[in-house]
């Protein structure tokens, strides 16, 4: 049975003064859909001012996770989008990996205390190595890798890099797949995942046409073929339906529960 869980992180609504506040707002939200077509899980934004990992405590990280289960709804990982070329420039290379640092240790910390193992997963977009210039950045590129990948290790948290250039794993840092992203490079989703020789750590349900994204079912994305070939790939996560970049995420989240079937 399809379970698929819903990403807070760029949400928008039309009317912004009626935008639920804040990430305990956005679980009560996102509970409060019809119960057929409510997600099984929420992904969290890890750089939401209310879940930043470096500002939650252990009584914080309880606290949340007790949200989670009184509305019913398993973690599925974290969020951390931020831009990819900090990662490797001197003026931000150090925070950023910071923040990947504290996210994988939120990400291993909040899916045992929702009990919810598939949420051991944070994703992110590093550079890829082509689009790294000069020795010193690609040093750079090298050792945050490491860093990450040896965190993630030890914390028992997977690293799902989303960039389209994605290199071999190095053990838990391993892929993302945006299937809105392959197609506005004009690239098919569901021969993307076919054709991988891992298994993707996590795999988002959103859709595009030839230039923008649109709402799940509006676009050029088969969910059918997509989810069949994650499947036959090995993936037992949860898939994360993505509403960033669009305007009304209570009309795209609709849409995307009608084209998975969802609210039959």
């Amino acid at each position: 049975m399809l379970s698929p869980a819903l990403a807070l992180a760029g949400l928008t609504f039309p009317d912004e003064a009626a935008r639920p506040a804040g990430t305990r707002a956005l679980i009560e939200w996102a509970a409060a859909r019809p119960p057929a077509a409510r997600p099984r899980a929420v992904q969290l934004d890890a750089t939401s001012p209310d879940t930043r990992p470096r500002d939650l405590d252990r009584s914080a990280r309880r606290d949340l996770a007790a949200v989670l289960r009184r509305h019913g709804l398993g973690f599925a990982g974290l969020d951390l989008w931020i831009p990819p070329g900090h990662f490797v420039e001197p003026a931000h290379a150090d925070r950023a990996l910071a923040a990947a640092l504290a996210a994988i240790s939120l990400a291993g910390d909040l899916a045992t205390l929702a009990g919810d193992p598939r949420g051991r997963v944070v994703c992110v977009e590093l550079p890829a190595n082509g689009s790294v210039e000069g020795e010193p950045m690609k040093a750079t590129l090298a050792a945050v890798r490491a860093a990450i990948a040896d965190a993630a290790a030890r914390a028992d948290v997977a690293v799902a890099d989303f960039s389209r250039g994605f290199d071999p794993p190095v053990g838990p840092l391993t892929a993302g797949i945006d299937p809105a992203g392959l197609l506005l490079a004009g690239l098919d989703p569901a021969m993307h995942a076919a054709r991988l020789t891992i298994t993707p750590a996590a795999a988002r349900l959103a859709d595009a046409d030839a230039s923008v994204r649109r709402p799940l079912g509006l676009g050029r994305l088969d969910p059918a073929a997509y989810l069949a070939c994650l499947h036959a790939r090995g993936f037992t996560g949860y898939p994360v339906i993505d509403l960033r970049a669009l305007p009304d995420a209570s009309d795209a989240f609709d849409r995307a529960a009608g084209a998975l079937g969802l609210s039959r």
